[in-house]
């Protein structure tokens, strides 16, 4: 049987309430700056089918792991994932928001509240290259970015810097608004979106991209020179190392262990690989780099 209830939803930020319903790691934080930001791991404890009335609002909704299921006035939407997913919900009227969970659904994600407070301003408005308005939701792959700044975010749990906190969320949503201006202009194109999805995936290899795809690897290669304005696997090899230096110096991982995992078979072929890209070998990169914040 659903439990009905008018304030029971994570939005509300009434923990005492929420925790009625779900158990789990999860937290909320008031950025000083005025953006609401709340995540974690949920274990609902019993079905749920909530409606409120929610006001206009931009709310990026990162699910990094499981399902999320609501609808907006009479519109459905259902999501689900286990590499990850950005949400953009994007309201300039008072709708009616019906969230549906069940009992044992597990989820993980980050919620980023109040970047309509920079749109308040009209002149702001019309500034913008987009309507953001256009599309209630809109939704796309989980940047390595994006995925990143989340993880970042939910390991400052017990941080008693509050700047860096407040750090931490403003640069997820700048990250991640930069990002919809971009596909919005067109600047990321659509074959650099599903490419980037395929190495969220671990797919490094052109042939297997091509099979997923579903194009020859003639066509891949034509198409990537065109849009990503390089061949394809300049391109890749470019991605595989930026992803291994923010995996070596923010995961802590090995130099074996990166290697393998931005698809290298053996390490000295990284190696080699990183030091023609960048002028030092991982090693040399990770002594400079040492106690940095950002990669």
């Amino acid at each position: 049987m659903l439990y009905t209830g008018s304030q029971h939803d994570n939005d509300s930020y009434d923990e005492a309430l929420i925790r009625d319903y779900y158990s789990g790691d999860y937290r909320f934080d008031s950025l000083r700056s005025g953006v609401e930001i709340h995540g974690g791991r949920n274990i609902y404890r019993r079905s749920v089918d909530n409606t409120v009335q929610v006001n206009p609002h931009i709310t990026f909704i990162f699910l990094l792991k499981g399902e999320l299921q609501f609808s907006l006035g009479r519109q459905d939407y259902h999501f689900s994932t286990d590499q990850g997913h950005c949400i953009m919900i994007s309201l300039n009227d008072q709708t009616l928001f019906r969230r549906v969970t069940f009992a044992g659904q597990c989820d993980e994600k980050v919620v980023l509240r109040g970047m309509e407070r920079w749109l308040k301003d009209n002149n702001t408005q019309d500034a913008l290259p987009v309507d953001v308005y256009r599309q209630t939701v809109r939704d796309w792959p989980l940047t390595q970015t994006m995925q990143t700044g989340c993880e970042q975010w939910l390991a400052a749990c017990d941080d008693d810097n509050l700047l860096h906190k407040d750090m931490l969320g403003l640069l997820l949503l700048n990250t991640t608004w930069q990002h919809f201006m971009n596909l919005e202009e067109g600047i990321t194109s659509a074959l650099q979106h599903s490419l980037e999805r395929l190495l969220d995936q671990g797919i490094f290899d052109i042939q297997a991209m091509a099979e997923t795809l579903h194009m020859s690897v003639r066509t891949l290669h034509r198409r990537a020179v065109d849009q990503l304005g390089k061949p394809l696997g300049n391109w890749v090899t470019e991605q595989r190392l930026a992803r291994a230096k923010c995996i070596m110096v923010k995961q802590k991982k090995s130099i074996s262990e990166t290697a393998w995992l931005v698809g290298y078979q053996h390490a000295s072929s990284f190696i080699h690989a990183f030091r023609r890209a960048y002028g030092v070998t991982p090693k040399a990169y990770l002594e400079a780099h040492q106690g940095q914040r950002k990669c």
